[in-house]
């Protein structure tokens, strides 16, 4: 996984495992099986209100609950705008 923010306000999350590639054959080869693959779309999108100064990502956590009984596990990636810091589950 990789995570982009940047001034445009936008934190997008891209899956870069390979089965999210969709293959796309080089015409311009003399090899037609040389192939070439493209990413689309991210699997996580974010606006923000303003520019993103911050992203930051955190390993996988095993399950946990809080005392609220809120259970989480999972990816998260972290964001700052301003002076806010948005927290999303990847």
């Amino acid at each position: 996984m990789l995570a982009t923010g940047g001034d445009d306000g936008q934190v997008l999350v891209w899956d870069l495992s390979p089965k999210n590639f969709s293959p796309r054959t080089k015409n311009r080869s003399a090899d037609a099986k040389q192939r070439r693959s493209v990413l689309a779309d991210p699997v996580l999108a974010y606006s923000a209100p303003s520019e993103i100064g911050n992203v930051i990502w955190s390993p996988v956590i095993p399950p946990f609950q809080l005392a609220s009984g809120f259970t989480s596990a999972g990816e998260w990636v972290a964001a700052t705008s301003g002076k806010t810091l948005r927290c999303l589950r990847a």
